[in-house]
């Protein structure tokens, strides 16, 4: 693992995470969960 910048397909592969998934707490952790489908997440495929 480097220190340094993303490289620009981290950052891709980052932004599709964020997209895909959000995080939330159960018992005082953190748990990443997909996120539930909306209207306007689902012109994204």
């Amino acid at each position: 693992m480097n220190k340094g910048k993303r490289t620009p397909a981290e950052k891709r592969a980052r932004k599709l995470r964020k997209e895909k998934f959000m995080f939330i707490f159960v018992n005082g952790r953190q748990k990443r969960v997909r996120r539930p489908e909306t209207l306007e997440n689902n012109h994204k495929n």
